[in-house]
């Protein structure tokens, strides 16, 4: 009898070891991604800022104003004073002012005004706000074209490629600015003959103000025409220079649809590019007002005397010489008033297509880079092997 005991394995009855190694996936928030409205806002600032947009936004602002004087010259209307060139810089510095102070004295006019309206008067202003559609929807439709493009597809383009579509569709961005106008206008028709008939003594007065007591409510027409118009007009530029083969209908049924279908989003947007604009002009004029300082002071140690003397010692010397000089930093500060405007509309389009349309950024009209190459076709040989076919020319 074998009393032996059997030999314990304890290799074999101890559990198996297991090396189990958890991994935990680091995850980080993509901002760009999250509020996609942010990168092309904050990038509308650094496009804005640039020296060739300064220069064309200043030369804009001035052609207005040359405009504005040829206006005078034309028609002559009595009792208006036409702006400088100086004081239009200042005005458009007050507006951005008066825009972040939340004053709507700016959009108001008063009732008086067009007591004292006459056809010169009537003449002289029409000649100005045509001028003034016909010089922005050009500069503002160049600005806007090469701000869409290096937010889409993320690399600028050249002036000349850009200036070339704007020009094929300035038309059409003319008449998406002034469809509303006219609008405006054809409503205003009725309420004109009103006045008209108003004329043929008490009976006429007595008739136009009772009809002008129904015809009050096409303010509600008027007020929404002008609502598309002002808030509107730069989203339909950036439609006509974002889409591919757009016109004005494209345009104004953007914008329109854009302002209606999400206010809260495009206030929001409005909000925060008036803060933008706001840090973006500070740092502007500090920068600016810093160089500005040390031009002076070097052109003054230069002079060897006070300046003020020298110019009045000077009687032959223009003395609107040394305040042109003067207004060149104010001007570049209200181009970037108007520069940030159109940058910050681009970004405002990008966006509201994006959430409304679900549209890509980068899906846009881009001509400047040429057609996209063809992909190269494949075909098989006799022995079956795949090789590439030359595209025929």
């Amino acid at each position: 009898m074998n009393n032996a005991s059997p030999t314990h394995d304890s290799s074999a009855s101890s559990p198996s070891t297991i090396d189990e190694t958890v991994t935990v996936p680091r995850v980080s928030i993509d901002w760009y991604r999250s509020l996609p409205w942010w990168r092309l806002l904050s990038q509308s600032v650094s496009i804005s800022w640039r020296a060739s947009h300064l220069l064309l936004a200043a030369a804009a602002i001035l052609a207005t104003v040359l405009g504005w004087h040829l206006g005078e010259r034309a028609f002559d209307p009595e009792g208006i004073d036409t702006i400088s060139v100086s004081a239009a810089f200042e005005y458009v510095r007050m507006m951005f002012v008066r825009i972040r102070e939340w004053s709507p004295s700016l959009f108001v006019v008063s009732t008086d005004t067009f007591d004292s309206l006459t056809l010169r008067r009537l003449a002289y202003w029409l000649f100005g706000i045509l001028w003034t559609i016909g010089v922005w929807s050009f500069a503002g439709g160049l600005l806007a074209r090469r701000s869409v493009m290096e937010m889409g597809i993320r690399t600028s383009v050249g002036w000349g490629p850009s200036c070339r579509l704007v020009c094929r569709r300035w038309l059409s961005m003319l008449w998406g600015i002034s469809m509303p106008l006219v609008a405006i206008f054809g409503l205003a028709l009725l309420p004109l003959a009103l006045g008209i008939i108003a004329r043929m003594g008490v009976i006429g007065l007595t008739f136009s103000l009772i009809m002008m007591i129904p015809v009050s409510l096409l303010a509600i027409g008027i007020g929404w025409c002008g609502a598309i118009s002002a808030l509107g007009f730069p989203l339909s530029i950036c439609a006509i220079v974002a889409e591919k083969n757009a016109d004005a209908f494209d345009g104004i049924s953007r914008s329109a649809a854009y302002v209606f279908q999400r206010p809260m989003t495009l206030l929001t947007i409005l909000i925060l590019a008036i803060g933008l604009a706001w840090l973006g002009d500070f740092i502007v004029q500090t920068v600016l007002m810093f160089g500005e300082n040390v031009l002076w002071a070097a052109f003054s140690v230069g002079l060897g005397g006070e300046l003020k003397n020298k110019i009045a010692n000077n009687p032959w010397l223009p003395v609107n010489l040394h305040s042109l000089a003067k207004s060149v930093v104010p001007a570049l500060r209200a181009a970037f008033v108007c520069s940030f405007f159109w940058s910050a509309a681009a970004a405002a389009y990008l966006t509201l297509r994006w959430e409304i349309d679900h549209t890509d950024f980068d899906e846009l009209d881009l001509q400047e880079l040429g057609e996209p190459v063809p992909l190269p076709s494949f075909a098989k040989d006799e022995r079956g092997v795949a090789e590439a076919v030359e595209p025929s020319p």
